[in-house]
């Protein structure tokens, strides 16, 4: 094995501990997304504004769209480190624009039910 296969190999393995670590931090965001999600479900009604606490409801939900955001582009940046070629660029991309519209609809469901078993 040369050094510049040395180094190569020293570079794949960096890149995909760096890309699995980007990974982690975006599942523990998009954890803490449903976290909030849930507390906002809990503190109010945001669609008819008629139960609970509104203005702590929008705090929650407003918290929880930073954390949604801050897990797509996580997971983005891992997958640029992951892919080759074009697909650096389409796979983020479609991360990014699948993975907002995905995690929209499943925190509407969490807040539902965390309407539900807190009696809103």
């Amino acid at each position: 094995m040369t050094q510049t296969d040395k180094l190569h190999a020293g570079m794949i393995f960096k890149r995909a501990w760096l890309s699995r670590t980007l990974l982690l931090a975006s599942i523990i965001c998009f954890s803490a997304m449903l976290y909030f999600a849930y507390q906002t479900g809990c503190a109010g009604d945001l669609k008819g504004a008629t139960r609970g606490d509104i203005q702590l409801a929008l705090q929650f939900d407003s918290y929880g769209g930073i954390f949604e955001i801050l897990g797509l582009g996580l997971g983005a940046a891992a997958l640029v480190l992951l892919t080759h070629g074009l697909m650096r660029i389409a796979a983020p991309l479609a991360f990014a624009i699948c993975g907002m519209a995905i995690a929209s609809m499943i925190a509407w469901q969490v807040q539902d039910l965390g309407a539900a078993c807190s009696g809103l």
